[in-house]
């Protein structure tokens, strides 16, 4: 019954058991290397042609974990009932039979032995019953797989929901319920489809009476794994609420026929071609007849996740790695060649297996150009300093700067010490991730390359977490965060809402880094080409195209499976939505996501590529043997763990991938030569050149293989910059200027982040600091990224963005006593986001996502919005006001401070953070740096404060499980500021006007 109805072995096991045991999806890593369903040999059912979509760039994806108060899964059954959740079972069923006083049952099945036309007349009777239960005024439609059995087989349930939904419409019914009952279900990705595809709710029978008979509770576990499930499908889209996802179609089909499509997902994403109806129901009577011919009722391993003989296939097979390893041990012609065999003799696995090179007239070998040129097109694409050892990250830095190409930090920052240590250990792309872990000043201008990452081929719309485990004392101190805690990242940036926002960002890190590209990391979707566009015009010199076969240290196995397209649809459509918008030539296309041969990156330049990123390829290269535990911590060969033990095992040598690369380039050139091209560059986008191997093949890939338009191409951005950055980098080489004094506008941007940029690139710190006075209303990221010994201070107001990235510089805000007094906003949004030190001071109050991801920073403000202090690992922050609800979501570390008064209930997350009253030491700490703020703001607020006569009326915000005392937390913030040592009756409530509190104030 389970194998009819779509369930295999490794699903049950890997996919359904860890939502019965543990109550959450089952979480993987290594990417996904099979086959996709369009391309199996094995007869997959409906959902495995379906990807989830999600949000990058034009809107932001939201943390349903963290910001749950803002999520809802209330199903509306017309205006007779609403569900808690769209999730039924067999008790709530019953319940609306007696509520809803006429239901109308409509089975989708049919007699298998009618075969597809029995399956086609199924769906029209279900469309002809739906329209009738319409006419006849029922109040809610029951579609139901019950009664499948040898004799009857069930349509496809995504199918049988879009006809009968469709029907509904068209017959004037759309206020009608549609609940669907079903054994096919298995997982969120499958009841997320049936609700976009039109389904009210979902009984999953079979799925619950399994889960039922697992475990005690298995069914109410597996209930809350799926409803956290659904939360972060819409999440990803940036959705709250389950009711405007439903009849969405807000997924993408993959390898389905533009027929199928327009007759049942007319509004979903469509990439390749492919399968018809004919052939998804003879899918289905296959599968039917094949589950009760069996003298077994075991279920079969289709090989999904891991590598089986008789399974899936998969590119990274363990004959691949076998061959790769031995070619890298014994770097023979011999043994290259019998490497290079396997993708070239593989079976359909990736949509460029479909695809080959039309034959042309050979050139010579040394008419083309040379291996170093071509080897300066590879990068090892983004691989944190955490997800993998120390040792692992170091190696492939050394051996891409060795080879001319690049290596990629990923979103773990690096070690300080490989800036002066001249080990060539120095990885040439940094990224600028949304968690902005050791994302510092230094570590921005010491790149030769920027990459903002929007998303990740693995679990693009989502964010991620380091896990405990892993968060060594090492990796803590590169990340600015507390050993043994998991550390969060954020699934949007929360400085990037917009394609606006992100081009603010663009600018910030040139304005640090005027030398170094700037890059940004999209995924394969419907659409991308329009949102590259967008990134072009935003300013990036780099877009970087990653496939949903690209590689994570860990991500849930669903996202896994069902999130991203194939690279291949991705850059063809960036390609050309880039050339017919006259942009192509602004950018570098970049793509990733499953490289390994030659003939990989050849059809990646024919399909638009300028550049070519590998990730699990170099890895298998220094000796990863795919066992796909980087997630457990517990790689066996010292390459994805932090384990102190295990990284002993690593014998990886930069050599090693030396090896891999250069005989990669050697292959290059020789296919280039064999096609009659001298470069690479000749062939960029020269998508004539490619032709399908078989007839299927050019029927699915029709559209990807459409000539590219070549309309004129406008030249490069310029920005409109203010000058008010130039006069400040005036005043770094000259001794003279202690304090200088300047207007500032809107217009001015990312004011401090040019002049903290040039002082670390001259190594020429100012002796002792330098303090700037800025009069006006400054413009968005002011004192963006400011280093140790800047002093800003703005008399005025601030746009969003303020001390973005602080790295130990000081910045100070008023707007006059009475602002302060009457609790006047006197900065924008997103304050203090990313800061690893420093100290910020404003006398007013700030706007939403204030501190977010502080791991650093001292800050008082007066007032802040919602979600202040969201994902915090270190630093200390006071809110002398009214602070908005969601405070602490997701915060791990570091101390907040509020007043008693100014939060309620609901005003702080219950989930992350707790409040505790003061300690004595802990007020003393706070009048001291409660003095500093009014020295430099002339507070109206503090000075009430701290001229009463009781103790400061404040409680402590700290993490559910601190990660340290609050004594250490407040030393290691104390130690970033430079303070003389103060005792407590030096401290003392006095009145303002007296001498010794202007004497108290001197010392600060």
């Amino acid at each position: 019954m389970m194998a009819t109805l779509g369930w295999t072995e490794d699903q049950f096991r890997l996919l359904f058991r860890p939502l019965v045991e543990e109550g959450q999806e089952a979480v993987w890593s290594m990417g996904d290397d099979a086959a996709p369903a369009s391309l199996s040999k094995l007869r997959r059912p409906l959902w495995d042609y379906c990807k989830q979509r999600f949000a990058q760039v034009t809107n932001p994806p939201i943390d349903s974990l963290r910001e749950s108060h803002v999520m809802s899964l209330r199903a509306h059954l017309g205006d007779i009932a609403v569900l808690p959740s769209p999730l039924l079972d067999s008790g709530q069923l019953k319940t609306l039979d007696r509520h809803f006083q006429s239901i109308a049952p409509i089975a989708f099945t049919f007699p298998a032995s009618e075969g597809v036309g029995g399956a086609k007349s199924a769906l029209e009777r279900i469309r002809e019953q739906a329209k009738t239960a319409v006419s006849e005024n029922q109040s809610l439609v029951l579609l139901t797989d019950r009664n499948i059995g040898a004799q009857h087989a069930a349509l496809p349930a995504l199918l049988a929901i879009a006809a009968v939904w469709k029907s509904l419409v068209q017959a004037g019914g759309c206020e009608l319920p549609l609940v669907i009952e079903t054994g096919q279900v298995i997982d969120t990705h499958h009841v997320a489809l049936l609700i976009a595809a039109g389904a009210s709710a979902v009984l999953p029978y079979l799925a619950l009476e399994q889960a039922s008979s697992l475990a005690h509770g298995g069914a109410r576990r597996y209930r809350v794994a799926i409803e956290k499930g659904l939360r972060k499908v819409i999440a990803r889209m940036g959705i709250s609420a389950i009711a405007s996802y439903r009849n969405s179609q807000l997924f993408e089909t993959v390898g389905l026929d533009a027929e199928l499509c327009d007759e049942f997902f007319e509004d979903a994403g469509r990439a390749l071609g492919g399968k018809g109806l004919h052939e998804i129901l003879q899918d289905c009577i296959d599968r039917h007849c094949e589950a009760f011919a069996g003298k077994t009722t075991d279920l079969r391993d289709f090989g999904l996740y891991r590598f089986r003989h008789s399974g899936e296939q998969h590119a990274n097979s363990p004959e691949v790695v076998r061959r790769m390893h031995r070619y890298i041990k014994s770097p023979t012609e011999e043994n290259y060649a019998a490497f290079v065999e396997l993708g070239e003799q593989r079976d359909p696995i990736a949509v460029r297996d479909l695809l080959e090179v039309a034959p042309a007239d050979p050139i010579p070998l040394d008419e083309v150009e040379s291996e170093a040129s071509i080897l300066s097109r590879f990068s090892t694409q983004a691989m944190s300093l955490g997800a993998v050892s120390p040792e692992t990250h170091r190696t492939l830095a050394i051996a891409m700067n060795r080879l001319g190409a690049r290596s990629n930090t990923g979103e773990g920052g690096e070690d300080r010490e490989v800036y002066s240590d001249f080990s060539g250990a120095n990885n040439r792309v940094k990224q600028v991730a949304s968690a902005r872990f050791g994302v510092t000043t230094e570590y921005l201008v010491h790149a030769d390359e920027l990459e903002i990452k929007i998303a990740q081929g693995a679990k693009p719309g989502e964010g991620g977490q380091l896990p405990a485990s892993k968060v060594s004392a090492y990796i803590a101190r590169l990340r600015h965060a507390t050993p043994n805690m998991v550390l969060i990242s954020p699934p949007p940036h929360h400085d990037i809402y917009s394609i606006e926002d992100l081009a603010q960002l663009i600018y910030d890190l040139r304005a640090v880094n005027p030398r170094a590209r700037i890059g940004v990391k999209l995924v394969a979707s419907t659409g991308v080409g329009i949102i590259a566009a967008g990134v072009a015009k935003a300013g990036a010199d780099v877009i970087t195209i990653s496939g949903h076969d690209g590689g994570t240290g860990a991500s849930p196995l669903s996202s896994i499976k069902n999130t991203g397209l194939p690279w291949e649809a991705g850059l063809r459509d960036t390609h050309v939505a880039l050339s017919k918008a006259g942009l192509r030539g602004r950018v570098r296309l970049r793509v990733d996501g499953g490289f390994k041969f030659a003939r990989d990156v050849i059809l990646a330049a024919l399909l638009g590529a300028d550049e070519f990123g590998f990730g699990t390829a170099a890895l298998l290269a220094l000796g990863c043997v795919m066992a796909r535990q980087c997630h457990l911590n517990t790689c066996p060969v010292g390459i994805a763990t932090q384990d102190e033990r295990l990284r002993t095992r690593f014998t990886g040598k930069p050599e090693m991938v030396e090896t891999f690369f250069r005989g990669l380039a050697r292959e290059v050139r020789e296919r280039l030569a064999g096609m009659g091209a001298r470069s690479i560059e000749e062939i960029v986008g020269w998508v004539e050149r490619l032709r399908p191997r078989t007839a299927e093949a050019a029927r699915a890939l029709a559209d990807l293989l459409q000539p590219t338009p070549t309309p004129p191409q406008t030249g490069c951005l310029v920005d409109d910059d203010t000058r008010l950055h130039v006069e400040l980098n005036k005043t770094i080489g000259d001794a003279s200027v202690s304090q200088r004094r300047f207007r500032i506008t809107s217009a001015d941007r990312s004011i401090g982040a040019h002049l903290s940029g040039e002082i670390l690139r001259r190594l020429d710190l100012p002796d002792g600091s330098r303090s700037y006075e800025f009069v006006g209303s400054a413009g968005q990221s002011f004192g963006a990224f400011l280093v140790a010994g800047l002093n800003f201070h703005l008399a005025g107001e601030a746009n969003d963005y303020l001390g973005k990235g602080l790295s130990g510089g000081t910045i100070s805000i008023s707007a006059g006593e009475q602002a302060s007094r009457r609790g006047d906003v006197v900065a924008g949004n997103t304050v203090l986001y990313g800061a690893t030190s420093g100290e910020l001071y404003v006398a007013g109050r700030v706007g939403e996502r204030f501190a977010v991801r502080n791991s650093g920073a001292l800050a008082v403000v007066e007032g802040a919005g919602q979600h202040a202090c969201e994902y915090m690992t270190a630093g200390v922050v006071i809110i002398l006001g009214p602070a908005g609800t969601n405070l602490g979501a997701g915060m791990t570390g570091g101390l907040a401070y509020l007043l008693r008064d100014s939060i309620g209930g609901h005003g702080y997350n219950h989930q992350s953070v707790r409040l505790a009253p003061l300690e004595v030491r802990e007020e003393i700490w706070l009048r001291r740096v409660l003095l500093k703020h009014f020295r430099l703001t002339n507070s109206g607020r503090v000075a009430e404060l701290l001229n009463s006569n009781s103790p400061l009326p404040l409680l402590r915000v700290e993490p559910l499980v601190p990660p340290c005392t609050v004594a250490e937390t407040w030393t290691a913030t104390l130690a970033r500021v430079e303070r003389p040592t103060v005792k407590r009756q030096e401290t003392p409530v006095l009145p303002l006007e007296s001498p010794t509190f202007r004497e108290a104030l001197a010392v600060m």
